[in-house]
């Protein structure tokens, strides 16, 4: 009889780290529910023990397969979110070289991983490094979704900020008006992508000094926030 292995391909998480049906929401998960918040160290436990449970399974090694690839993305993702820069570029590296392998050059997973390690090598003032990678992942993200998608968008942003840190102003008005008239058209006036572009401009126009435009920009992403998150969450603390 075939052995069913416990626990997710055979690893088993420690107990009071597992989710029970009372983590997990009722009804239409759209609608509003809420979950049970996970700190991030209990996500890095699931992403350690995703990898782990491959090991297990395949026999102590870490298998090419775009599970894999997303499990190490996912982990640098995080790690980037805890300014763990120098790891989280490590993760990236690894998921980048086996979706490479895995997949076609101009694979969306791909520009992922570019835009990710960009933003590693910006907030790190490294724009030599991060500029070739933007300017990739957003000619993959073109090509695949014909020029018109919520992550062109994003990383519009990301390479106007960049502009913004190197203080070409005038090209970072453009591209932040480019992202922010493709949020609005994609996902709608009310959405949180589209204030995070508002609030893009309007820090990039109150830096040239230019204060009367900045203002009403910055409280139409506040009433975004506000609608979207509530009023006492971090988004609209900042």
């Amino acid at each position: 009889a075939l052995k069913i292995p416990r626990g997710y391909m055979g690893y088993e998480f420690p107990k009071d780290k597992q989710l029970s049906k009372s983590d997990l929401p009722t009804g239409n998960a759209a609608g509003g529910s809420k979950v049970k918040k996970i700190n991030a160290g209990d996500a890095k436990l699931l992403y350690d023990g995703g990898l782990a449970a491959q090991k297990v399974v395949f026999g102590g090694s870490v298998i090419e397969h775009p599970m894999t690839a997303a499990l190490l993305y996912a982990k640098g993702e995080l790690l980037r979110a805890r300014k763990n820069n120098k790891e989280a570029l490590q993760f990236f590296e690894q998921s980048l070289a086996m979706r490479r392998r895995l997949f076609r050059g101009t694979h969306p997973s791909i520009a992922d991983c570019l835009n990710s390690m960009a933003e590693v090598f910006r907030v790190e003032n490294k724009f030599s490094q991060a500029a070739p990678m933007y300017e990739k992942a957003l000619e993959i993200r073109i090509e695949a979704y014909s020029g018109r998608h919520p992550c062109i968008s994003e990383v519009k942003n990301n390479i106007a900020m960049l502009q913004y840190a190197q203080g070409n102003y005038p090209e970072a008005q453009r591209l932040l008006e480019d992202a922010l008239f493709m949020c609005e058209e994609l996902l709608g006036p009310m959405h949180p992508a589209t204030a995070i572009s508002l609030n893009n401009l309007a820090g990039l126009l109150h830096s040239c000094g230019n204060y009367e435009a900045a203002l009403p920009i910055y409280n139409r992403s506040l009433k975004i926030k506000e609608k979207a998150f509530g009023a006492d969450h971090p988004d609209v603390a900042s």
